[in-house]
């Protein structure tokens, strides 16, 4: 379920994607205004970087509703590091009474379902890291 006039900051970030920053923040007010929420604004990080810009995202919070991204790898420095950047990202939120929002994953953190659903994300991507890694281990091991 969606909550609507939600009071959104749009998070923009460029690395590791082949979606342009301009992309990136029609998918944002396109998302925001089919769903009847106020997007206050943007921060744009066109780094591979997310901690330059996400601080002044967060900060942002104090005000506003949530934080609205493309996807959850807009958080992330390293695909490989998807779990130890978005785990305590997503306990802030989940604890915080804000919200996460993703346009690509229809995620929504202040929902239980928004919850369950980031959660299923987080569930796939450890159990598809943990298979890359066993398999690499596998591999070193017989060569």
């Amino acid at each position: 379920m969606s909550h609507h006039n939600l009071r959104l900051v749009g998070y923009i970030r460029t690395g590791d994607t082949h979606v342009t920053a301009d992309e990136q923040r029609k998918m944002i007010t396109d998302h925001c205004e089919k769903y009847g929420h106020h997007l206050v604004g943007f921060t744009h990080v066109d780094m591979e970087k997310p901690q330059y810009g996400l601080p002044e995202a967060l900060a942002a919070l104090q005000e506003d509703d949530g934080i609205i991204a493309m996807d959850l790898d807009r958080f992330v420095r390293h695909p490989e590091d998807r779990l130890l950047d978005l785990r305590p990202l997503i306990q802030q939120f989940m604890h915080s009474g804000k919200v996460l929002v993703t346009v690509k994953e229809g995620i929504e953190t202040r929902s239980a379902a928004g919850q369950q659903r980031v959660n299923d994300f987080l569930s796939e991507w450890f159990d598809r890291d943990n298979v890359t890694m066993h398999a690499t281990s596998d591999r070193a091991t017989h060569q």
